[in-house]
């Protein structure tokens, strides 16, 4: 893709395109320097994806508002500039992303979604879901720490009447919840939990797959007995933002409720042995206490 002449300009700074760093289902991410050498990302429209400039409006309007409030682990908007008649916006440098951690340690990757998971509860509280969280989308530091969510093109408010116009553009296959399409808050914490799933197990979830199945295939794949329980739980019934949050933070030893503990993790032998003492019960019944 060749960049447009003139080069970019903020109100400060012009800025020297690089390279294509990333081509989504309706933008381009760019890698550029800024005029005082600090490496920047830029976010154009494709405007062969069918995706409206208006869109891309709002998505800078929202970043602008989020970065205003200081909202934690948002991707900071820098600035939003003209490009070639359009806007485009304008963000750090973050090469990395969560998808790099594929298969790391559940001790790498816990505090790592927990902070993200601090960050959706606040976005949720402000009255927004963001609509497309991948590993992809959530970018980290130079060191691989300080997780931030980007990409907010799909984000909707909480209240109907903003989702009637959306474009024809669906979030990332395979992280939506097929058990509750709706958007709602909902949706980023089901997507969150896929997030774990396949950085945990390196890939992605069987689709409706019951939990004792998820369970069985992450032991399978080498996850210990009570987190392989407890990532099935998760992709499969989900659980509160509090609860969620407090697992992932050290918090809460399980995140499968106890009540249910005992049932499914023991369930493939638990009903046999029910059923043979159910058995003993009524033959007892049977021979000290006969008919009259």
């Amino acid at each position: 893709m060749k960049p447009p002449n003139p080069l970019p300009r903020g109100k400060e700074h012009t800025y020297q395109l690089e390279t294509v760093a990333n081509r989504g289902s309706h933008a381009i991410i760019w890698r550029a320097i800024r005029s005082d050498g600090v490496p920047v990302a830029i976010k154009t429209r494709d405007r062969e994806s069918g995706f409206p400039v208006k869109w891309l409006e709002q998505e800078g309007d929202l970043l602008h508002h989020l970065t205003g409030l200081a909202v934690p682990g948002i991707i900071p908007l820098l600035e939003i500039i003209e490009w070639d008649g359009e806007p485009a916006l304008v963000f750090p440098w973050r090469p990395l992303t969560l998808a790099g951690l594929e298969k790391a340690p559940w001790s790498r990757l816990r505090p790592l979604l927990a902070s993200v998971g601090t960050s959706l509860r606040h976005l949720h509280q402000l009255g927004w879901i963001h609509g497309d969280v991948t590993p992809g989308n959530i970018l980290l530091d130079p060191s691989g720490q300080s997780p931030c969510l980007t990409d907010f093109g799909l984000a909707r408010r909480l209240d109907a009447g903003d989702n009637a116009s959306r474009p024809a553009i669906g979030a990332t296959p395979g992280f939506g919840n097929p058990n509750n399409p709706a958007p709602g808050p909902h949706t980023d914490w089901h997507s969150l939990g896929v997030c774990a799933w396949l950085l945990s197990i390196g890939e992605m979830p069987p689709a409706k797959a019951p939990v004792s199945q998820l369970a069985h295939l992450a032991r399978e794949r080498g996850l210990a007995e009570n987190l392989a329980w407890d990532l099935a739980w998760w992709v499969v019934k989900g659980s509160s933002p509090r609860r969620l949050v407090g697992w992932l933070q050290g918090k809460k030893g399980r995140l499968i409720p106890g009540r249910y503990r005992t049932l499914l993790q023991t369930g493939h032998w638990l009903l046999p042995i029910l059923i043979v003492l159910a058995i003993l019960v009524l033959l007892a019944a049977w021979l000290f206490w006969p008919p009259p």
